[in-house]
C-alpha cells in the first residue's frame, strides 16, 4: 500500500500537483485502475488515461456537488467529474439513485454506467434476533428505538438527526436512540450519554456485542452495525443500467 500523506479533502491544496504528478508516475504500473471519492477519482482516472492504463473503473459513492452552492464553484466541478468520466471504461455507482443523478449530471453516459450493490449477508439479516440484541445494548423489549447509521460529515447531515433525536424523546421519553458511525463531525455530534436522555446513543468504532447477526438495526428495530467484515455476495454478471 502506497499513503500519499498530501491529497486532503479541500476543493484545491498546495499538494494537489504533487499528488497528481505521483499518480500519473504509479499508473504505468497497472493494468487496471479503480478510483473511489471526487477527488481522487479525479485526478486517478486522468492520471491512469494518461498513462495509457488499459482498463479505468471508478465507483461513485456521492458527488461533490449540490444546489446551494455556488454556482462558479458547481460548474467547475460538474466540468472536472466530466473531464475524468471520459477517461473512465466503467463508473459504478452503489445505488440506482446514484445512477440516475450521475446521468442528470452529464458526469457519465448510459453505456458506461452499472450498479452494484453493497454486499449484505441477506439470510444473516433474516435471521437476526432483536431480542437478544436488545439485551446487549440495555434497551428494554417493548422501547422503540430511532437510529442511523452513517459518516459524520456535512453531506450526511447527522446534526439533523441529533436535532430530531431531541423531538423524539421530548415527546416519547421512553425511546432510545442509536448513532452508529464516525467522521470530522464527531465533537459536534457526540454528547455525555445522558445528554439527551437515552441510553444508547453510540457513536464510533462498534463493538461486536451485535455481530453482522443483526447486522440491518431496520429489521431488527436496534443494535450497531459491523458490515465491514460481512462477506459480500458473489455475482455472476452485472446489468447494464438503467435496467431494461
Amino acid at each position: 500500500m502506497i499513503v500519499l500523506p498530501y491529497l486532503r479533502r479541500p476543493l484545491v491544496s498546495l499538494g494537489d500537483v504533487w499528488v497528481f504528478w505521483t499518480l500519473v508516475r504509479l499508473a504505468s504500473e497497472y493494468d487496471v485502475v479503480h478510483t473511489h471519492g471526487w477527488k481522487a477519482g479525479v485526478m486517478g482516472r486522468l492520471a491512469a488515461r494518461a498513462r495509457r492504463v488499459p482498463v479505468v473503473v471508478h465507483t461513485v459513492h456521492g458527488f461533490p456537488v449540490h444546489p446551494l452552492m455556488p454556482r462558479p464553484v458547481r460548474a467547475a466541478l460538474l466540468a472536472l467529474e466530466r473531464m475524468a468520466a471520459r477517461a473512465a471504461d466503467r463508473i459504478v455507482c452503489v445505488c440506482d439513485a446514484n445512477a440516475r443523478e450521475a446521468l442528470e449530471l452529464g458526469i457519465a453516459e448510459p453505456e458506461q454506467v452499472r450498479v452494484i450493490v453493497s454486499g449484505v449477508p441477506e439470510q444473516a439479516v433474516a435471521d437476526g434476533r432483536g431480542d437478544a440484541c436488545r439485551a446487549a445494548l440495555g434497551i428494554p423489549a417493548d422501547a422503540p428505538v430511532v437510529g442511523t447509521v452513517t459518516r459524520l460529515m456535512e453531506q450526511k447531515a447527522p446534526l439533523d438527526f441529533v436535532a430530531a433525536a431531541r423531538r423524539i424523546l421530548a415527546e416519547r421519553p421512553d425511546a432510545h436512540v442509536l448513532l452508529v458511525g464516525d467522521g470530522h463531525l464527531r465533537a459536534q455530534v457526540e454528547p455525555p450519554r445522558t445528554c439527551l436522555g437515552c441510553t444508547c446513543w453510540a457513536v464510533g468504532t462498534t463493538s461486536r456485542t451485535c455481530s453482522p447477526r443483526w447486522t440491518s438495526w431496520r429489521s431488527a428495530r436496534c443494535g450497531r452495525v459491523s458490515a465491514a467484515r460481512s462477506p459480500r455476495p458473489s455475482s455472476p454478471g452485472v446489468p447494464s443500467w438503467p435496467p431494461p
